[in-house]
C-alpha cells in the first residue's frame, strides 16, 4: 500500500512533467505560428481544446484528395550548333618542311602562343 509521502512525491513528479510538456507545447506553437512566419496564429485557434485535435486529424485523413500535375509546355531547345555559330574560329596551320617529315626525331617543335 502506498503511503501519503509516496503519493505526494508521485504527484509532484507528474506536475513537473505537465509543466515541462506545456512549455514544449508553447515552444512548438511559437515555432509554427510565431513571429516572422508566413502563417499567423489566429486568436480562435489558440482557444481550441487539444483533445479535439486527433479527431480532426482523423477526419482530414479520411477525406480523399486527388492532385493532377499540369504539364508545362516545354520550351523548344536550340541545336548546339546554333549556339556557337557567332563565335569566331581561329585556325592554326602547321607547315612541316620535307626534312622534318622524313626525320622528325632530329627536330624539336617550338610553339609560339599569340
Amino acid at each position: 500500500m502506498r503511503t501519503l509521502q509516496q503519493a505526494e512525491a508521485e504527484c509532484s513528479l507528474l506536475h513537473d512533467e505537465v509543466r515541462a510538456l506545456r512549455a514544449q507545447l508553447e515552444w512548438f506553437k511559437k515555432q509554427i505560428y510565431g513571429g516572422g512566419k508566413s502563417e499567423k496564429l489566429d486568436r480562435l485557434q489558440s482557444e481550441l481544446p487539444l483533445p479535439e485535435l486527433p479527431v480532426k486529424a482523423v477526419e482530414i485523413e479520411a477525406t480523399e484528395v486527388k492532385y493532377v500535375r499540369l504539364a508545362k509546355p516545354k520550351a523548344e531547345r536550340s541545336v548546339p550548333a546554333e549556339n556557337f555559330k557567332n563565335i569566331p574560329v581561329k585556325e592554326t596551320v602547321v607547315i612541316k618542311p620535307q626534312e622534318v617529315k622524313v626525320n622528325p626525331e632530329a627536330f624539336v617543335q617550338i610553339e609560339k602562343n599569340l
